[in-house]
């Protein structure tokens, strides 16, 4: 037994027991028979935190619906904090007796304890996830690349590209502008928008360059009169 279910009575008081200096406007049974669990997530938690919450979180309330719930507050260091609420105390009974839900919500801190990751493939996907958002803010700074209106899936296809066909660990070791480029280019999801830099990057890597059309070109070539395309 865990250290979290073996002290269960002193968790549970910590539990229901509300922080100094903490503003609360939410349901009358919090710190009464309900309290925290130590199960959250905030605005910078890494990908394991998240995965964590998230699996967790669900299994729980899949469990016993009625016995927790999900409240965010707000935090001066992290902006706010999403934290996993149950109930502590069986409601009705003269003797506090502790719920089942909350031994349940224990359990699980006795598992972190003895290993991090609650679950691999949950662990797994939202590393994918946060890796293919990640390319996708690439885009967000260097706009005009990426052919996104015919490859509205693109972040996915380069991520998919960069770790199985180009052996760039984006999950772990993440990426260099360049390996996105050579991603978009081999995948032949580039833009004419920036024909230019296209034009630079296959010559300066010894690659054929984009098929770009005149018509497609001049959409974008400001160095060109209007009259000379009309």
């Amino acid at each position: 037994m865990g250290e979290f279910v073996s002290n269960i009575e002193k968790y549970a008081k910590m539990a229901t027991e509300k922080p100094q200096d903490f503003g609360y406007w939410g349901d009358s049974d919090m710190f009464d028979t309900w309290g925290f669990t130590n199960i959250d997530q905030n605005r910078d938690s890494d990908a394991l935190e998240k995965a964590n919450f998230k699996y967790i979180t669900e299994e729980l309330m899949g469990f016993y619906p009625e016995d927790y719930r999900i409240e965010t507050y707000n935090h001066w260091a992290v902006g706010s904090v999403d934290r996993l609420v149950c109930r502590v105390y069986e409601d009705g009974t003269d003797k506090k007796v502790i719920a089942s839900s909350f031994y349940l919500a224990m359990e699980w801190l006795d598992k972190l304890d003895n290993y991090p990751v609650a679950d691999e493939e949950t662990y797994d996907k939202m590393i994918d996830d946060e890796s293919i958002d990640s390319i996708d803010f690439w885009n967000y700074l260097n706009p005009g690349f990426v052919d996104i209106a015919n490859n509205p899936d693109w972040a996915s296809e380069v991520y998919y590209e960069l770790d199985a066909n180009m052996g760039v660990d984006v999950r772990y070791s993440g990426f260099k502008d360049d390996d996105v480029m050579m991603a978009i280019y081999q995948l032949q999801i580039w833009s004419p928008e920036n024909f230019m830099e296209w034009y630079s990057f296959c010559d300066q890597n010894g690659l054929e360059r984009p098929p770009f059309t005149a018509n497609e070109i001049s959409k974008y070539d400001t160095t060109q009169s209007e009259l000379e395309f009309g």
